[in-house]
């Protein structure tokens, strides 16, 4: 569902890096469900602190993996504790007892990202490229630090719709 428009029929999306999210925001301890593009994703940083993006609801019944936790690294779902690792693997289904062996059916959707510019970035274009393009990123942008400012803010309005009026924009504060 397009989260602008409220209609099912969703925007298509060229193969791009888009920044979801600003590192901060991601803890260690618990995922972060976010909402972009019209889709519904999470993200978690795994035992050694790298972040992963995959669709948020779980493939075994659908729940909102966003609501979770995160235990020694790996994705749990709220619902019935299955546990993903950060390649999207079913690592345990606490259901079928310790010895099962989870199909890769239950594997979720991952989204390559990247972390930079004080950003998490995610390749939402469907299949990624055996070779990922570099970050996009203004040359002489400065990297945030701490005498940075940020500001988020949701727009009613469709993402073609927002990008149709950025060049103008943009004209208008060089």
């Amino acid at each position: 569902m397009n989260e602008a428009t409220g209609s099912k029929h969703a925007e298509q999306w060229a193969a791009h890096w888009y920044a979801v999210a600003r590192s901060p925001a991601l803890g260690k301890g618990r995922p972060l469900g976010i909402q972009r593009l019209g889709r519904r994703l999470v993200l978690w940083r795994d035992a050694a602190g790298e972040a992963h993006c995959a669709d948020a609801a779980c493939p075994h019944r659908g729940a909102d993996l966003g609501l979770g936790r995160v235990q020694q690294g790996a994705l749990e779902c709220p619902y019935h504790g299955f546990r993903y690792g950060g390649g999207g693997a079913c690592l345990a289904m606490p259901c079928e007892g310790p010895d099962a062996k989870p199909s890769r059916g239950l594997a979720l959707r991952m989204h390559p990202v990247r972390e930079a510019h004080g950003f998490i970035w995610a390749w939402l274009g469907g299949r990624a490229p055996a070779s990922l393009p570099a970050l996009p990123w203004l040359a002489d942008a400065p990297e945030p630090d701490s005498s940075s400012a940020a500001v988020e803010e949701v727009w009613n309005a469709r993402f073609t719709r927002v990008m149709e009026g950025t060049p103008a924009c943009l004209a208008q504060v060089r």
